[in-house]
């Protein structure tokens, strides 16, 4: 069986920083920088956060490099949610 590398936030904001979507082990929460921002995608919600922000909330959590050679489907995020907004 493959060991699976976790990382603490150092070394997960390092990774962030070359362009990798790393998972949070805790929550299966999607993460990526974009632009200045981290980038945060859930099943159930989605957010942007400052580094100071993202570091302040997630600091304790477990991280891993994304199996996924996608990362964050922009587009497909955008369509989901407004199509939410017009059913609600």
């Amino acid at each position: 069986m493959d060991q699976i590398d976790t990382m603490r936030i150092e070394k997960a904001m390092y990774w962030l920083e070359q362009g990798h979507v790393l998972q949070m082990i805790e929550s299966r929460t999607l993460v990526q920088k974009k632009g200045k921002m981290y980038q945060l995608v859930s099943d159930q919600w989605h957010s942007c956060l400052s580094p100071t922000d993202f570091v302040s909330l997630f600091s304790n959590n477990t991280f891993v490099l994304s199996q996924s050679e996608e990362g964050i489907d922009e587009k497909k995020d955008e369509e989901y949610y407004a199509w939410r907004r017009r059913s609600l």
